[in-house]
């Protein structure tokens, strides 16, 4: 028995040094935002670094910046289940290129990605007709919170 542990081990290890450079050699995938609801996945990643945003504006009175924040949240609910519903995995994908922004840079680039959100959502193969529906409505009240927002920027 102790012998087949020993020459187990000097062929094992011999295997091992054959498939390390396989492996090594093998050239790293990196992830490719997905294609198909590409605008909904950034627009999930803006609109949760646009509620830090919110959070900094200091002329925004509670009781909008609390309705502000909700309607975020629900916009951030509703495009996970879009994007659930049509069988991807919903991801916060951050967008390759954006504008150079002098403040606020995340709650003024979601204003810009959830309108193109909108207009993916509206052509998109897939989505559930009610589903859609309830997104456009969705996506259009958390842009007018969003605009509200910036309104107490300028």
């Amino acid at each position: 028995m102790r012998y087949r542990s020993l020459v187990r081990t000097p062929a094992l290890l011999a295997l091992a040094g054959l498939a390390l450079p396989l492996v090594l050699s093998t050239p790293q995938v990196q992830a490719q935002p997905p294609t198909k609801v590409v605008h909904l996945q950034i627009s999930l990643y803006e609109l949760r670094e646009a509620k830090e945003d919110v959070r900094m504006v200091k002329n925004i009175p509670p009781a909008e910046r609390t309705k502000i924040l909700g309607s975020i949240d629900s916009a951030v609910n509703k495009v996970k289940d879009i994007i659930l519903a049509m069988g991807f995995k919903p991801e916060y994908v951050p967008p390759q290129q954006r504008p150079n922004y002098p403040d606020y840079r995340h709650l003024r680039h979601s204003v810009k990605m959830l309108k193109e959100a909108k207009e993916q959502l509206k052509t998109e193969q897939g989505v559930p007709p009610g589903l859609r529906k309830e997104g456009v409505v969705e996506l259009n009240k958390c842009l007018d919170h969003l605009e509200r927002a910036l309104d107490h920027v300028k």
